[in-house]
């Protein structure tokens, strides 16, 4: 069963906390993780493995990774939950796709976290972790049918199982950052989250190309198949908090009450 979901940012400024927005987004993640109790958590990570027109989800017997920042290790390994990553991909309408490394079982069977998943995963505990590789594809009615997909799933079990998308939003926000500037930061952070804290399929499902394009998110497609599992769940979310780190923007959501 579903039991909660949560919009959890991937800056390595929410471990290394440079200033007092970092700190503020790291509180209310660690607030959020006091209170989640789910078995399993699935992570949609933007940065994860990804094939042309699917979403990859792993297969591996393990998943496990590390990460090395300026001040801080990250290194983390867990068992994955195969049978409701198989129910994902079979009722997430083609989205996601099996993916396996080095081999399909054994100790050597640990499909490898980017830090997209090891970064809000380090808040956390899970018993078991499902990483899913977010699916870079041009058709919106597709990824918000796999939204309802990977509720349908997760909903078919008896388990707790919680699921964090992980996003950063606009990475336009300043001429020092290496995309460049355009206005259209923050139009589309805007956008993003007043669709966080409404719930308002129209507000994200009709964000213009353009917008996207020169705001530069990896959070747009994980949005989508958010807006999918909410419409299936009927969940709403709380938003939390947002900051703009240097040239990207940050942003934090749970479907927890306070």
């Amino acid at each position: 069963m579903l039991l909660n979901v949560h919009v959890i940012p991937h800056g390595d400024e929410l471990i290394e906390l440079p200033d007092n927005d970092s700190r503020r987004l790291n509180s209310a993640i660690v607030n959020i993780s006091r209170l989640e109790s789910a078995d399993t958590i699935v992570v949609l990570s933007p940065h994860g493995m990804r094939l042309d027109q699917f979403g990859t989800i792993a297969m591996t017997q393990y998943v496990g990774g590390n990460l090395k920042l300026r001040g801080h290790y990250i290194k983390r390994k867990y068992p994955n939950d195969r049978d409701l990553a198989e129910s994902i991909s079979a009722m997430s309408g083609d989205l996601f796709k099996k993916s396996f490394f080095i081999t399909s079982s054994g100790e050597a069977s640990v499909f490898p976290l980017d830090f997209g998943t090891l970064i809000p995963i380090s808040f956390f505990r899970p018993k078991h972790l499902i990483v899913i590789g977010q699916p870079r594809i041009d058709n919106r009615n597709k990824l918000v049918e796999g939204g309802r997909g990977l509720f349908k799933a997760i909903d078919s079990i008896s388990r707790k199982v919680s699921v964090i998308f992980s996003c950063d939003q606009a990475h336009t926000h300043s001429d020092a950052g290496p995309y460049g500037f355009s206005p259209e930061a923050e139009n589309y952070d805007r956008l993003a989250r007043e669709f966080l804290g409404s719930g308002k399929s129209e507000i994200i499902e009709n964000i213009r190309e353009k917008c996207v394009l020169d705001a530069k998110p990896d959070s747009y497609w994980n949005l989508l198949i958010l807006d999918g599992l909410l419409k299936e769940s009927g969940r709403r979310l709380r938003f939390l908090d947002y900051y703009v780190a240097k040239y990207f923007g940050m942003m934090v959501a749970t479907s927890l009450q306070a």
